[in-house]
């Protein structure tokens, strides 16, 4: 009863449709390679144009503008973490002040003392 109802019908209504929408069409020639070859832009044009649409987009959805900050924020507080101190090299005297002076000349220089201090 259904395909009976759709091929008597609804398909002859939908392919009539289809074969006057593309009649419409018929003295139409224009060739999309050449369709507006004459038209230019410069780059900086188009650059702005897309930074302008970016931003709108930004500041109309708040919670991507606010994932976006936090995200930066967190990869750049990361990556200061991991590079802290690099390119730091200490002075000789700090180095003995760190770590000789408190293993081979510990608070009372007796030999015993000296020589725990290098076996621990």
């Amino acid at each position: 009863m259904m395909v009976n109802t759709y091929d008597l019908n609804i398909k002859p209504t939908i392919e009539k449709g289809t074969v006057d929408r593309n009649f419409r069409f018929t003295d139409i020639n224009t060739r999309f390679e050449t369709f507006a070859e004459k038209r230019s832009s410069s780059y900086c044009r188009q650059l702005y144009e897309i930074f302008t649409r970016n931003m709108r987009f930004l500041l109309r959805n708040r919670k991507g503008l606010i994932a976006i900050i936090f995200n930066s924020a967190f990869i750049a507080l990361l990556m200061l973490s991991v590079w802290h101190n690099t390119g730091y090299v200490p002075s000789n005297q700090d180095l003995i002040d760190k770590y000789v002076k408190n293993i081979v000349i510990p608070e009372n220089p007796t030999k015993e003392n000296i020589e725990a201090a290098i076996n621990d």
